[in-house]
């Protein structure tokens, strides 16, 4: 998976997830609903082709973030802890 930049995690309020592709950040709800459609579509394919309907199916989902984790600086020990905090908006 690429490592993307704090600020850009940041910035992203929605999500997909699914077997195949993991957890998958988006900047829109249409973004998101989109890949999780797409990979509901590759899955009903598969059911079709092999016919039945795989566990990984089940996974598939779409939302907001609504926490992620912050940066919290500790200059007296010279390093970083973090915390949940509402997602920026």
């Amino acid at each position: 998976m690429a490592k993307t930049s704090k600020k850009e995690d940041q910035m992203k309020g929605f999500f997909s997830y699914d077997e195949n592709n993991g957890f998958v950040l988006h900047d829109t709800a249409e973004s998101a609903k989109k890949a999780a459609t797409a990979e509901l579509e590759t899955q009903r394919d598969e059911a079709i082709r092999w016919g039945e309907w795989y566990d990984e199916a089940l996974t598939i989902c779409w939302g907001e973030v609504t926490e992620n984790i912050s940066e919290i600086p500790e200059p007296e020990k010279n390093c970083y802890d973090y915390k949940l905090s509402k997602a920026a908006e």
